[in-house]
């Protein structure tokens, strides 16, 4: 084996984005929780790793990720002084021994009692996440907790997609018993990391910063290879677009992945969905100008009064925003709490 277990696929080192992308056939670990339908469903896109599979991935990177590849390097360094362990850059594509198309790359790792142990390093700079409790700090709390003791799982969120990265990784790094999580979580952190010396000073543990280890979970592991082969035959070489785990956050990459061949044919069994579709778009045509008109009418009814209370249990609010705008407002109330007179 090449480097813990794994295969080298091939080096990174000096090589541009543009030269990754185009080698990037492979599923890599950050995209193994679209393929099972886990992690966050507003991000986690299985339309958008088999598009870039079939069609060649495009270059786009988001503000957070872009944030988080700048910092990657000194929330490293900074686990590396909690930890008192020197963390180590492997600079390649490493590769599944059984299935080269199964791969990961690691951020860094450190050396426990000889062994090759991953990090993984995250940076949560902002919550504008669907997080555990709308928060991404409660999301690193809840997976320390359910790891260390059992607590509740945080489904369904970004941080259950961490996991999975990871456990991705170790299904690569199969000679690694365990990985580091590590992260910089909210905006002041980053911007200690970024530009403060020692900045493992400056910041407290589970709060400001994570470590949090994560012991390889061989039957997820045995899953998740079954299922990303499984993946790879019935669509990637194929080049079928999946229809299992599609989410709301799919419908943007269908129209851009799946691409038209130019045919015409007949698909009786589309008729009803077809209908039910029309009928929708007839239906919210009908709302959206109905709400308009009775907005009209209740603008003029209200005048120029702030609040108006109509009956027992319903009132209207109409203040100025610091634009001048009047926005409309309408909720309804304990009976009690009516007030105003006729």
């Amino acid at each position: 084996m090449g480097f813990c277990g794994a295969d080298e696929k091939f080096s990174t080192k000096d090589m541009s984005k543009e030269e990754w992308l185009s080698k990037r056939h492979y599923i890599g670990a950050s995209s193994v929780a679209s393929v099972l339908g886990l992690g966050n469903p507003r991000y986690s896109s299985i339309v958008k790793l088999w598009g870039g599979l079939v069609n060649g991935h495009e270059e786009f990177s988001s503000v957070p990720a872009t944030i988080g590849t700048n910092l990657e390097t000194k929330v490293l360094k900074i686990a590396g002084k909690y930890m008192g362990k020197k963390v180590f850059r492997k600079e390649a594509v490493l590769a599944h021994p059984d299935h080269d198309f199964l791969c990961c790359n690691l951020d860094g790792y450190v050396k426990d009692d000889g062994k090759i142990i991953p990090v993984e390093a995250k940076c949560a700079t902002r919550d504008e996440m669907i997080t555990w409790m709308d928060h991404p700090n409660l999301d690193w709390n809840a997976l320390s907790a359910a790891l260390r003791s059992g607590g509740k799982w945080p489904e369904s969120t970004t941080i259950e997609g961490y996991w999975v990265q990871v456990q991705a990784q170790l299904n690569v790094c199969r000679d690694a018993p365990h990985a580091y999580l590590v992260g910089c979580v909210g905006a002041y952190p980053c911007l200690v990391a970024a530009v403060v010396p020692d900045a493992h000073k400056h910041l407290v543990l589970d709060r400001d910063y994570y470590i949090i280890k994560i012991e390889r979970d061989e039957d997820f592991c045995t899953m998740l290879t079954e299922t990303c082969v499984a993946f790879w035959q019935k669509h990637v070489l194929t080049k079928k677009c999946p229809q299992e785990n599609v989410k709301e956050c799919d419908l943007y990459h269908l129209k851009r992945q799946l691409r038209s061949n130019g045919s015409t044919t007949r698909k009786d069994d589309l008729y009803d969905l077809a209908n039910q579709y029309m009928s929708m778009k007839e239906d919210v045509k009908l709302s959206q100008e109905g709400l308009k008109e009775l907005e009209i009418k209740l603008r003029l009814g209200i005048d120029e009064s702030e609040i108006v209370e109509c009956g027992t249990d319903i009132r209207i609010t109409a203040k100025e925003d610091k634009r001048g705008n009047r926005l409309l407002r309408i909720k309804r109330i304990e009976p009690k709490q009516v007030t105003a007179t006729t």
